[in-house]
């Protein structure tokens, strides 16, 4: 048994409140890897184990907890009471998002040519707590991941295939009037379907080829983890990658993407949607299906002491 401790650390940079039309800087974390930014000091150790199971076979399993530091948001100019108008202005409002954690296990096999990965984990939030009122807590998360790869004989490089299904129960929500969170009689979570094919094959110290992936979420959604709401989507991707081997130690990679995105209608009856937070129908404007695409371009170094 191989025995390991891990600490990531997220040091706050740029600004958390983004007022009027700043706010548009904060990106889709389905588009996105990194979708926010300027959040509080974020410090998270996990403890695990590696335990071969025969000279293929490798089992591992691990503990973690987030702690998410405050940060300041700007304040909606919708109201959460329906009732109320439309607020003039913005002001700074502090958050103290829920602290996570995590439990996760996997598999890992491999031998001369293939190898392959099956991964699950399980997330518990504590309450998101705004202005020093409970807010908001999100339901437990599920995550399976998977893995599967070949390397070609005769110099025809690997072929690496990802497939990974995300879902979420319930959150407890405040409503209108209410003291105390209550379980959300409806989700507002949705489920995501992450499937991508990558082949590289090697050119001298070189590793470079065509990458593709897709992505499917099912439903409009709270992302608790970026605060924000997340629209249903089909994003798809195609480009290329390269991954260079600067040392023993350093490795260099690089991607570019053309993405195609279609987000889906919603539809506003009578000019009026669902409130989850008020538990009726309030008023509210119809969104409709928005398609996009562009490019995106990333470039790494990853450094091992």
């Amino acid at each position: 048994m191989q025995p390991f401790v891990s600490l990531a650390v997220n040091i706050p940079t740029g600004q958390s409140a983004l007022f009027g039309t700043a706010a548009n800087t904060r990106m889709d974390p389905d588009l996105v890897a990194l979708s926010s930014y300027g959040e509080g000091w974020n410090i998270g150790p996990t403890l695990g184990a590696n335990v071969p199971l025969g000279e293929h076979l490798v089992f591992t399993a691990s503990v973690g907890v987030t702690r998410r530091g405050k940060f300041d948001r700007e304040s909606p100019l919708t109201p959460a009471d329906p009732s109320l108008p439309p607020a003039a202005t913005q002001s700074a409002t502090t958050l103290d998002p829920g602290d996570v954690g995590t439990v996760t296990a996997a598999l890992a096999w491999r031998d001369p040519r293939w190898s392959a990965s099956l991964l699950g984990s399980i997330s518990e939030e504590t309450e998101t707590v705004q202005n020093g009122v409970t807010l908001y807590r999100a339901g437990r998360r599920y995550l399976v991941a998977a893995t599967l790869g070949h390397v070609w004989q005769g110099g025809f490089g690997a072929t690496t295939v990802t497939a990974a299904f995300a879902h979420a129960l319930r959150n407890e929500v405040l409503f209108l009037g209410a003291s105390a969170l209550v379980t959300e009689p409806a989700s507002t979570n949705s489920d995501v379907y992450r499937i991508g094919l990558q082949h590289l094959v090697p050119v001298g110290p070189l590793w470079l080829g065509p990458t593709g992936s897709f992505l499917y979420r099912d439903d409009n959604s709270y992302d608790s983890v970026t605060l924000q709401f997340v629209p249903a989507k089909q994003r798809w991707t195609a480009g290329g990658i390269a991954y260079l081997a600067a040392s023993d130690s350093v490795t260099i990679n690089a991607r570019m993407e053309h993405v195609w995105v279609h987000e889906n209608a919603r539809d506003a009856l009578d000019g009026k949607v669902f409130s989850v937070l008020a538990n009726d129908f309030v008023a509210g404007s119809a969104v409709p299906v928005v398609s996009s695409r562009g490019w995106q371009i990333a470039l790494g170094i990853n450094a091992k002491f």
